[in-house]
C-alpha cells in the first residue's frame, strides 16, 4: 500500500513539471511572433487577439489592447506610443474647453469655517448622538437637523472654535454611511440700489433681544418714533434733530453682551420701475412671506368674495382670481395685512400683462479684402416663404405653446374664461377649450405674457402644422376609446399583439396595422371587456388618400 502511494506522488511531480516545460515553450514561440501594425510599430499580438478575442496573458505578460479598424487606418509612421487619434483629439479638445468654460463662469463656492453637516444618518433622532460625537473635537454651540428636498436627514453642528470644525471634518466618523463637511454658504447677492434718505433716521441691526426702553438709554437723544423690521432684527430711530443721529451713528460696533451693533445711516432702497402694460380687472398678484399657507391664504381671499380661480407658482408668488371686479378691488383695500400664520404682511396688486418687443439680433459683416469678389445676392425662393402651414381652431378653443416645465393648473391659471376642455400636447403645447367663443377672444389677450426674462406665452387661434414624413402604415387604423386618463401603454401593446405601432393619448389611442384583416378582426371584438370591468371601444379609421 505504501508503495503505491509513493507511485503515485512521483507520477502527479512528473506531471506538474511536464506543464510548466510546456506553457515555457509556447511563452517563447508567441514572443516570436510580432505582427505590423501599419505604420512601422512592431507589437507582440497574441492569437487570442487576432481571432477577436481579449488576450490573456501567458506567464506574466502584459496583454497588449486590441486596434479597431478606424485606430488602425487612421494610424500614420509618424505617431508615437499612446499618442490620441485626429478625431479623439478633438473631441478631447472640445471636451476639455467644455469644462474650463463651467469652471470658470461658476461661482466660487464659499463654505463656513465653524459650521459642519453630517449626511448619511438615517431618521431625525440622532441629535444626541451626534453631538456626543462632536463633542469629543471641541466645544459646541449648537446642532439641529433638518430634511433636505430629497427626504435625507441633514445634522448641522455649530462650534465655538474653526480648529474643532477642521478636526471634526477630518476625523469625525459615526457610521460607515455617514460623511461630514463644511456647510457651504449660499453665494452673495448683489446689493440693491439705494438712495439718499432722511438724516434724521438711523438705521440700527442685531436687536432681537433689546427692548425699546433699552435701546432709547444706549443712544440717547430725543428719538420721535422707533420702527421695527422684520422679526425685530433692526429698527430705524428717529431723531428730532439731525445732530442727535450723527451722534448715534459714533456708537457703531457698539458691544451689547455678545452682539455687536451696527448703526448706518438711512439709506432706502429705491423703488422697482413699475410695469407698464394693460390692467386686468379681476385677476391679482399676491406676494408674501414664503411660509404663507394655502389654506389660510384662500379663507382670507374667500372672506372678501368669491375666487373663481387660485394658482401658487412659488412660496412667495400666488394668483387669484375674482368673479366681479369689485370683489378685486375689495381686495385691493386689505393690503398689507398680516395673516395669523405669516411672519409678516402680504402684498396685493392688480396683474399686468407685460408684453416685450423682442429686438433682432445684429450680427456684425465679416470683414472681406477690398479684392474679394462680390457673390450676388441669392433670390428669395418664393416656395419656401410662408412655409409654416396653420390650422384654424374651433371658435372656442385656443392653442398654447411655451408652456415647458408648467403644470396643467398653472397654464389653466392664466385664462379667466370656463375652461370645458383641455388636450396637453408635447413640445409645451396644449389645446384649451373654453365654453364659450367669447372666452377664448379675451384668452388671446394673454400672447406674448412673460414666463421668464427670455420666454413668452404664445395664445393663438390657429395651431402650426409642421410637415411630417409619411407614416407606415397609415392606411389601416383603429381607434381605441373607453379607457380613462393614465391608462399603462403597455397593458394596451400586449392586448393587440398584431399591432406594428401605437400612439397613445389622453383618453384615446391608435393603433397602426399591416393589412385589413389585421384591422377587422380587432374592429370584431369591440364593447368587450379585454380587461377587466373596462369595455373598449374600437372603431376603424378612415383611410387616407395620400
Amino acid at each position: 500500500m505504501l508503495c503505491v502511494r509513493m507511485l503515485w506522488a512521483v507520477g502527479a511531480i512528473v506531471g506538474v513539471a511536464a506543464n510548466i516545460l510546456w506553457l515555457h515553450v509556447a511563452a517563447e514561440k508567441l514572443s516570436g511572433d510580432r505582427k505590423n501594425c501599419g505604420r512601422g510599430r512592431v507589437t507582440e499580438r497574441s492569437p487570442a487577439v487576432r481571432l477577436g478575442r481579449p488576450s490573456v496573458g501567458l506567464l506574466g505578460q502584459k496583454p497588449t489592447p486590441q486596434l479597431s479598424v478606424y485606430q488602425q487606418s487612421h494610424r500614420t509612421a509618424g505617431m508615437v506610443e499612446g499618442e490620441e487619434l485626429p478625431r479623439q483629439r478633438e473631441r478631447n479638445n472640445r471636451q476639455r474647453n467644455n469644462r474650463r468654460k463651467q469652471r470658470y463662469n461658476r461661482r466660487p463656492a464659499t463654505f463656513s469655517k465653524n459650521v459642519v453637516v453630517v449626511l448619511g444618518i438615517k431618521g431625525d433622532d440622532q441629535v444626541d448622538v451626534v453631538r456626543g460625537k462632536a463633542s469629543e473635537f471641541g466645544e459646541i454651540v449648537d446642532v439641529s437637523c433638518r430634511v433636505t428636498r430629497n427626504d435625507n436627514f441633514l445634522y448641522i453642528v455649530e462650534f465655538a472654535e474653526a480648529a474643532a470644525a477642521t478636526a471634526a471634518v477630518k476625523d469625525m466618523k459615526i457610521s460607515d454611511d455617514t460623511s461630514v463637511a463644511f456647510k457651504r454658504l449660499p453665494s452673495a447677492r448683489p446689493a440693491p440700489p439705494r438712495g439718499e434718505g432722511n438724516p434724521q433716521i438711523v438705521y440700527v441691526s442685531g436687536i432681537s433681544d433689546i427692548e425699546d426702553t433699552a435701546l432709547l438709554e444706549i443712544f440717547g437723544g430725543e428719538v420721535t418714533e422707533i420702527t421695527r423690521g422684520t422679526e425685530n432684527r433692526y429698527a430705524f430711530l428717529h431723531f428730532a434733530t439731525q445732530e442727535q443721529a450723527e451722534a448715534a451713528l459714533s456708537k457703531n460696533d457698539i458691544q451689547i453682551g455678545d452682539v455687536a451693533l451696527r448703526v448706518e445711516p438711512h439709506r432706502p432702497i429705491l423703488p422697482r420701475t413699475p410695469l407698464v402694460g394693460p390692467e386686468s380687472d379681476v385677476k391679482l398678484v399676491i406676494i408674501g412671506p414664503p411660509d404663507v399657507n394655502d389654506q389660510d391664504l384662500r379663507q382670507f381671499l374667500n372672506e372678501i368674495g368669491k375666487v373663481t380661480r387660485f394658482s401658487r407658482r412659488s412660496r412667495r408668488v400666488a394668483f387669484v382670481i375674482y368673479e366681479t371686479p369689485e370683489e378685486a378691488t375689495a381686495a385691493l383695500g386689505r393690503s398689507n395685512e398680516v395673516l395669523p400664520s405669516t411672519s409678516g404682511p402680504i402684498t396685493i396688486r392688480r396683474f399686468v400683462n407685460v408684453k416685450r418687443q423682442n429686438t433682432p439680433v445684429v450680427r456684425a459683416a465679416p470683414a472681406q479684402s477690398p479684392a474679394a469678389k462680390k457673390t450676388p445676392a441669392r433670390k428669395p425662393n418664393p416656395k419656401r416663404q410662408n412655409s409654416v402651414r396653420t390650422k384654424e381652431l374651433a371658435p372656442n378653443a385656443v392653442y398654447v405653446a411655451n408652456v415647458n416645465g408648467l403644470s396643467d393648473d398653472a397654464v389653466k391659471g392664466f385664462f379667466t374664461g370656463n375652461i370645458v376642455e383641455y388636450d396637453r400636447l408635447s413640445g409645451g403645447e396644449a389645446i384649451i377649450g373654453f365654453d364659450t367663443a367669447q372666452d377664448a377672444n379675451s384668452a388671446l389677450d394673454q400672447n406674448d405674457a412673460a414666463l421668464d426674462d427670455k420666454t413668452n406665452l404664445v395664445v393663438s387661434k390657429k395651431r402650426p402644422i409642421t410637415n411630417r414624413r409619411k407614416r407606415r402604415y397609415r392606411n389601416f387604423r383603429v381607434l381605441v376609446t373607453g379607457f380613462e386618463t393614465g391608462f399603462p401603454k403597455d397593458q394596451l401593446k400586449e392586448a393587440f399583439p398584431t399591432a406594428q405601432k401605437l400612439q397613445m393619448r389622453n383618453k384615446y389611442a391608435v393603433l397602426f396595422f399591416k393589412d385589413q384583416e389585421a384591422v377587422n378582426e380587432v374592429v370584431a371584438h369591440s364593447g368587450q371587456e379585454i380587461f377587466e370591468g373596462i369595455p373598449l371601444v374600437l372603431e376603424r379609421l378612415p383611410r387616407n388618400k395620400s
